[in-house]
């Protein structure tokens, strides 16, 4: 099926499908509060460096409200200071902890003075918190009645680019439910999907390697390796390199992915555009070079550099994606919509993330790209797959029509082989025939009816001789004729003996009545069965002739369906044996 575009009614359910998509997102990333928890949203905030709360100013703290983005509030710096006064009537009887719903990038979290849990890395490199809840058990003893200080260290990197959620505070019991319910769904599902979509790499990977003729299964390979390091970010907290360092390698993750899949939607359309290639791996060859060596550097500039490298390869991975929907022509109405409807969904959710990246949107809302991107890519990848199987699929039946073909031709030419050599064989057997009944024609033929000649010439004619002569004779042009081709029909055979015998049975008095039935062919019939078919009929015939005193002899031939057998019976109205008679040998 030909198709050039969307017909108008897809468009309305995708879209639907994209904001279904988008709504259950923001509902799990909004995940209810702990029931019974206390939720601090006031707070005062210090910028500036200290060890610990001991070393902090008394003065130049603002009070604030939580969330706080630094990118909107103008805050110009790596490390900012919370503080928050929690008054208690008693001390709690059970296990308190306070939980960090989000920050960026890494924190440490101070008790009346004391610290009671902090990320991995507070120096460089940087633990990435910047996408993982935070649960810390309070000490027994650390709540008292009355106020207690809560101390909450935030260090970002770059500067200016941190954030701070609301803080929770109450039983540990009612804060780790929600704890695990937000790490399943922003670090256990999206290491799960980096997992998927490794393994899906190595898999298009190696069909690629097997038809490297076919590029599309190496780009979306490399897309979907790519997308497999990028997300990294989303659950690798300790990183190995440096924040500046792993901040310029996600970067060129982004670029390499943005230009992979704009060229393996390229190849998809099986539409080749070669300037658009060109312009695609420049920019990237261009993005590798600059952003490795700013990053070598070490120079700020890599980050300015980066957005506009990374926005130029969204940009033209957007244009290759509605170019990619207008022209998918060759593919199944079912993975014709399923593209689609995953190309809408990524447009959206892109866009939605990118505002949310520049600043435009709180960053404790999430970024759905790593959800959105990997269903894309696993749409198009079974897209791929399912092509893969239908080529091996055709291929098997291709393979199996040339096997049949090639069968029936091998049957053929066997066939032939056959025939030519039976024909062989026949040729060889009538050469022999010939020159057999040539022998014995002019050979033991020819005397037998030049000693029959002498016999009458000379006065000679002893009818017991004669007879034998004649008999003889018979015999012997019978043996010629069992040397003819029948061609396994019975029927022939029949006619062969009343051909031969008719001559004897008239000279003896005999009238003949010759009954048969067109018999069904006898495979294999070979000459000297012939032969035999023929002596034992001559012989019962003869001793008709000889014994019988018979007028009449009936020779008749009929085929027994039910038994599939033929019968030739030889009768005659003649006196028969008589209880007198000697028994012969069967001779």
């Amino acid at each position: 099926m030909q198709r050039t575009w969307f017909p108008l009614a897809f468009w309305p359910g995708a879209l639907l499908v994209a904001l279904i998509l988008w709504y259950v997102l923001e509902t799990l990333y909004r995940l209810p509060p702990p029931g019974d928890a206390l939720q601090i949203e006031q707070v005062e905030r210090l910028v500036g460096h200290a060890a610990a709360p001991a070393g902090l100013a008394a003065a130049g703290w603002q009070p604030v409200r939580l969330p706080e983005d630094w990118l909107h509030d103008g805050i110009d710096g790596t490390e900012v200071w919370y503080r928050a006064r929690i008054d208690l009537d008693v001390p709690p009887n059970r296990l308190w902890a306070i939980l960090l719903p989000g920050v960026n990038l890494a924190a440490a979290v101070y008790f009346n003075g004391e610290l009671i849990g902090a990320s991995q890395h507070l120096e460089e490199p940087l633990s990435q918190d910047w996408n993982r809840p935070l649960l810390f058990t309070i000490p027994n003893g650390h709540l008292r009645p009355g106020a207690n200080d809560l101390h909450v260290r935030v260090l970002s990197y770059p500067s200016g680019h941190g954030f701070m959620a609301p803080v929770y505070l109450g039983p540990e019991e009612l804060l780790r439910p929600s704890f695990q319910d937000r790490t399943f769904v922003q670090i256990q599902l999206s290491r799960f999907i980096t997992m998927g979509t490794a393994f899906m790499s190595v898999f298009l990977g190696l069909i690629w390697w097997l038809r490297r003729s076919e590029a599309v299964y190496g780009w979306l390979a490399l897309s979907t390796l790519f997308w497999s390091a990028h997300s990294l970010k989303y659950h690798v907290s300790s990183i190995p390199v440096t924040s500046f360092e792993w901040a310029g390698l996600l970067f060129l993750t982004a670029v390499g992915f943005s230009t992979a899949v704009s060229m393996f939607m390229i190849r998809f359309t099986e539409v080749r555009r070669p300037w658009m290639e060109r312009l695609l791996l420049g920019h990237a060859a261009l993005a590798i070079v600059v952003l490795l060596v700013l990053t070598l550097l070490g120079t700020d500039v890599m980050y300015t550099a980066a957005q506009w490298f990374v926005s130029v390869a969204i940009l033209l991975a957007g244009i290759n994606f509605v170019r990619m929907a207008a022209r998918i022509r060759h593919l199944s109405e079912t993975d014709f919509y399923l593209v689609g409807a995953a190309v809408l969904i990524v447009l959206v959710v892109g866009v939605r993330d990118w505002v949310l990246i520049l600043g435009f949107m709180e960053r404790s809302r999430g970024q759905y790209t790593q959800y959105a991107i990997p269903l894309l890519l696993g749409v198009l990848g079974l897209v791929l797959v399912n092509r893969f199987v239908q080529a091996l699929r055709a291929n098997e039946r291709f393979t199996e029509e040339l096997t049949a073909t090639v069968d029936a031709k091998t049957r053929e030419l066997e066939r032939r082989h056959a025939e030519i050599r039976e024909l062989e064989r026949e040729r060889a057997l009538a050469e022999e025939r010939e020159r057999l009944m040539r022998d014995m024609h002019d050979g033991a033929g020819g005397h037998l009816v030049s000693s029959m000649a002498l016999l009458r010439a000379k006065g000679l004619d002893d009818p017991d001789v004669t007879r034998a002569l004649r008999e003889a004779l018979t015999d012997l042009r019978l043996m010629i004729d069992s040397l003819d081709p029948v061609d396994d029909d019975l029927n022939t055979v029949l006619g062969m003996l009343r051909d031969r015998m008719q001559q004897p049975l008239a000279a003896s008095g005999l009238s003949a009545d010759w009954r048969l039935e067109p018999l069904p062919p006898l495979r294999e019939l070979r000459p000297e069965q012939v032969l035999q078919i023929l002596r034992i009929l001559q012989e019962a015939l003869t001793n008709v002739i000889r014994h019988a005193g018979a007028a009449r002899v009936t020779v008749t031939a009929e085929y027994d369906r039910e038994r599939n057998l033929a019968r030739i019976c030889v009768g005659d109205d003649g006196r028969g044996l008589g209880d007198g008679s000697r028994r012969g040998r069967g001779l």
